[in-house]
């Protein structure tokens, strides 16, 4: 899944609470300025708040790992990589799949 679609609108939604919060500040009288300047700072806090959370949970685990298969027949050895981009629990069980008899891979 394109896990940057829902950050972009994510932000947007952001942007628009933040928005919103700074026209209920012009709307105010001196008098009540700084009680609701307290309570606009503990919004904008908080959607900030809500942001960082929302981009840690939609970030992806997934990394690149090299899987190394190395293949030997008497004294003759030869190996090959490729390059998995999965989880490295995935990647590991990927890899150690392709491991038969004369052939080992394993995860660099």
């Amino acid at each position: 899944m394109n896990y940057s679609i829902l950050i972009i609108l994510l932000c947007l939604i952001i942007v628009f609470f933040i928005f919103l919060t700074i026209f209920d500040i012009q709307n105010i009288s001196n008098a009540n300025y700084f009680f609701l300047k307290k309570k606009v700072m503990k919004k904008v806090i908080g959607i900030a708040a809500f942001a960082v959370l929302g981009m840690v949970a939609l970030s992806s685990c997934k990394k690149d790992y090299t899987c190394t298969c190395t293949a030997t027949v008497g004294e003759i050895s030869s190996s090959a990589s490729t390059t998995l981009n999965a989880t490295k629990a995935d990647a590991k069980e990927a890899c150690e799949a392709g491991s038969t008899t004369g052939v080992v891979c394993s995860i660099d």
